[in-house]
């Protein structure tokens, strides 16, 4: 069992998939930005899920000072899915 809620070093999102079996988690949701989705730490984290065969709804219009416009964007997208867990990627 994962002991914290919040994860950082070398390998810990390759064990994301992992941590959400463990967790007894099947479906996600992953927010992230634009820039950040084509990168190496999402496409990770993505990896690690889809090895688990779990369920992952991606947003990535995650901006730093949201509008009203993004965040009924985030809603429709998040609601639509039943998420039991969230995850965050970002640029630290």
């Amino acid at each position: 069992m994962v002991s914290s809620t919040v994860r950082y070093g070398e390998g810990v999102t390759r064990e994301l998939g992992h941590d959400m079996v463990s967790l007894r988690v099947k479906n996600i949701a992953l927010f992230t930005d634009s820039k950040m989705v084509n990168l190496a730490p999402v496409k990770t984290a993505l990896d690690s899920l889809a090895k688990q065969s779990l369920n992952v709804v991606v947003y990535d219009k995650v901006r730093v000072e949201p509008t009203d416009e993004r965040y009924t964007c985030f809603l429709s997208t998040y609601y639509t899915k039943v998420s039991q867990k969230d995850v965050a990627t970002g640029k630290g």
